[in-house]
């Protein structure tokens, strides 16, 4: 249901027509879901098992300024596009700073930035695919960050 839905709300404007193929729906799963929040969740959980890292409580996190004005709008599409354009953000700084190479308080920075990003995402995904968002804060709620399934195994 939540990959149908997640196709829905981010390929097709609220207030217009819009295409469904089935190759483009796969597309969009692979690409999005699979390859994109499902593995940035994964590089990020694993980063954090590795180090042995402890996630601290974190004070309560509201949306995002930049999705709300979206939703608030009925922009729906465009809100998801901010909550992606932060998964890809994520993706970078995992890539840039080599975060697997990296050891000590320098690891620990960086993946306390990324679990703080993965949480803020899942609080910014609530609204569109809650039961995924829900996934995402047990599995970082922390002191210990845990693995789980995939959430979108990818096709084929």
């Amino acid at each position: 249901v939540e990959p149908l839905r997640y196709f829905l709300l981010s390929q097709i404007p609220t207030l217009d027509d819009g295409d469904f193929t089935y190759q483009h729906f796969e597309q969009v799963y692979q690409a999005d879901l699979a390859n994109g929040l499902g593995n940035l969740v994964a590089r990020v959980t694993g980063l954090a098992r590795n180090s042995k890292f402890k996630a601290r409580n974190s004070k309560q996190i509201s949306f995002s300024k930049k999705v709300e004005k979206h939703i608030e709008n009925y922009e729906l599409n465009l809100a998801l596009e901010v909550v992606w354009n932060e998964i890809k953000k994520a993706d970078i700084i995992i890539n840039e700073k080599e975060a697997w190479k990296l050891k000590g308080k320098e690891k620990e920075k960086v993946v306390t930035e990324l679990v703080a990003k993965i949480r803020q995402i899942a609080v910014d995904l609530k609204p569109f695919l809650p039961e995924t968002a829900e996934k995402i804060e047990k599995q970082f709620k922390g002191p210990q960050i845990k693995s789980e399934k995939a959430l979108f195994p990818r096709l084929r």
